[in-house]
């Protein structure tokens, strides 16, 4: 899928990577290592007439998601134009949940927001 795959690690303790590949009728994924979602690539398949999805994730410090919770569908019914604003300060996409309308040849999807802890934590919060 392109350069995205490298694994990148930062300064000040953010390291970043290439994660969760998105290609089913109905799955969900956050990414790994207490990661968030810093950005999106899909790449597009004839033969099955659909994207398959990628997720670059970003973890910073030892810092933890907690309160986390799905959006509504996005977009509400197949074949129309979504659009998604984080509704409130302080979250974050941690993942997201697709679901394939085989028949339509469509997506919908609920993204997962997080909140993150202000402090380092030495667990994995799935």
């Amino acid at each position: 899928m392109g350069p995205c795959c490298v694994r990148v690690t930062m300064t000040k303790g953010r390291s970043c990577w290439c994660d969760v590949v998105l290609m089913s009728i109905c799955r969900s994924s956050t990414c790994t290592s207490n990661g968030l979602v810093a950005g999106i690539q899909s790449q597009y398949f004839p033969a099955v007439l659909d994207r398959e999805w990628q997720f670059y994730c970003c973890r910073y410090s030892r810092r933890c998601p907690y309160s986390c919770w799905k959006t509504t569908d996005v977009p509400e019914y197949y074949r129309e134009e979504g659009e998604m604003v984080i509704p409130s300060y302080g979250y974050f996409i941690r993942g997201a949940q697709t679901t394939f309308s085989g028949v339509l040849r469509d997506r919908q999807w609920k993204y997962i927001l997080c909140r993150m802890t202000d402090f380092d934590c030495a667990f994995q919060n799935f």
